[in-house]
């Protein structure tokens, strides 16, 4: 009896070793169909892995477009800066005014015939009128007009091209061959502004002297009835003094 239960206590422990491997596969199965997300969650990585790849591959060719694009806008408008940049100056350098060195003596436009021009400073009528006061300012005498119905306008400018004193209009009338206003065909303007002493006026000389051209200049302009001016001269004004006579 004894024996018997022996080989009944070890035939019962023997069996129990024979059955763990049984119970852990069905433990291991039904681990396995009661939590599926443990191998959905090694699962779902990859897959978000190559969407990712999948949108960047779709998203690189438009990021390239998109680069080309503003490089391509940045381009243009970098050329158009430059175009625009040497167009100004090249519409600076054409409307430029070309200043003749030296008065003409006679000037002859499509309204109106100048003749015997002399140019020149002298001290001004006015004195310590102006404010600033001018003692010696430029002058322009044309001894003699002929012409058509229109206008003479006279602007005097200083070396940087600032213009100096009022811009002087003149009508001209044919009939009567004279000017609105006048004497005669004939005129002397004076510049409202000029030199405030005689030292600045023989600095003005010697530099004129020395360059053959004065700073100062004289714009002559004219115009016809339809208003449009012309311009009929622009000449540096010679650094040499007239007659003072309030003519």
């Amino acid at each position: 009896m004894p024996n018997q239960k022996k080989s009944k206590d070890s035939n019962g422990s023997g069996n129990i070793p024979d059955s763990l491997p049984a119970e852990d596969e069905a433990h291991s199965k039904q681990k396995t169909i009661s939590d599926p997300n443990g191998v959905l969650s090694d699962i779902e990585p990859a897959q978000n892995s190559l969407r990712q790849n999948k949108r960047k591959n779709k998203n690189s060719p438009l990021s390239l477009l998109t680069t080309t694009l503003v490089f391509g806008i940045c381009l243009a408008s970098l050329i158009a800066l430059i175009g625009t940049y040497i167009n100004t100056k090249n519409q600076f350098t054409h409307s430029k005014e070309i200043i003749s060195a030296e008065a003409p003596k006679n000037l002859k436009g499509s309204v109106l015939q100048l003749k015997e021009i002399e140019c020149g400073w002298e001290l001004s009528p006015d004195l310590e009128k102006l404010t600033p006061p001018s003692v010696i300012v430029p002058v322009i005498t044309i001894k003699e007009t002929t012409g058509d119905d229109g206008y003479l306008q006279v602007v005097f400018k200083d070396s940087e091209g600032n213009i100096q004193g009022d811009p002087n209009t003149f009508k001209y009338i044919s009939k009567s061959n004279t000017f609105a206003d006048q004497n005669g065909n004939n005129l002397k303007i004076r510049s409202t502004s000029g030199l405030n002493n005689m030292l600045n006026f023989s600095s003005y000389k010697i530099s004129d002297t020395k360059n053959s051209i004065g700073p100062w200049s004289a714009t002559l302009m004219e115009s016809g009835q339809n208003g449009e001016w012309s311009t009929l001269s622009i000449f540096e004004i010679p650094g040499k003094e007239l007659s003072d006579t309030n003519e």
